[in-house]
């Protein structure tokens, strides 16, 4: 599996992102996972694709995979039908935008906990809404485990049991699980499904990013 570094490492609105990648690529890197806008209702289309293939370019860099958005505006498994539309559009947009880089898995977060209960039913309808779009471009989803292990537990089960491997899967974060202390479980529940890893570290409390 080859090792990537994530385009938000830092945060810095002020240097524009070619130069970020030139900077990845001079630390070391040859892959990236694109988090830029994880947290933005952005639609990238073609014009975006093109400015992120110039920008990936610039360092000699290539694309594994993205992180899917997950604003509070377009998230495909929120109560609100106008707020799921765009969410599904949000992820229409990140397979295209996958694909055409050249990368294969899109990242998933599943649904709060507040939304658990009727959000989960919502996000296993919006992937059957985009499994065409990942038959045709080759795309998979990979759905990542978060600080809960509630969440975890229902929500991979349920994605396992409802798709085939080679459309659903797993992103592996370890600092997430460090915090959910559900390491064990994931392992024995996902690994066959592993698609993707985040690995970074924390004090088993916040979520800190910190370096392995």
């Amino acid at each position: 599996m080859p090792v990537s570094i994530t385009t938000d490492y830092h945060v810095d609105p002020d240097t524009p992102r070619v130069d970020q990648c030139r900077r990845m690529a001079h630390a070391g890197f040859r892959y990236l996972h694109w988090c830029w806008d994880w947290s933005e209702n952005v639609v990238y289309g073609e014009e975006g694709i093109e400015k992120a293939r110039a920008e990936i370019a610039a360092g000699g860099l290539e694309l594994i995979d993205t992180h899917g958005s997950e604003d509070g505006s377009a998230r495909v498994w929120d109560s609100d039908a106008e707020v799921r539309a765009r969410g599904l559009r949000l992820h229409e947009d990140r397979i295209r935008f996958t694909a055409a880089l050249g990368g294969d898995t899109v990242v998933l977060h599943p649904p709060s906990t507040e939304q658990l209960q009727e959000g989960l039913p919502r996000l296993l309808d919006a992937i059957r809404s985009l499994e065409p779009l990942c038959q045709r471009t080759g795309v998979r989803l990979a759905i990542e485990n978060m600080a809960n292990s509630e969440i975890n537990r229902r929500v991979l089960s349920a994605a396992f049991e409802a798709f085939e491997p080679k459309l659903v899967g797993f992103t592996f974060d370890c600092g997430h699980a460090n915090i959910a202390g559900d390491t064990d479980w994931l392992i024995a529940n996902c690994l066959d499904r592993l698609m993707a890893l985040h690995l970074h570290d924390n004090d088993g409390q916040g979520d800190l990013h910190q370096i392995p």
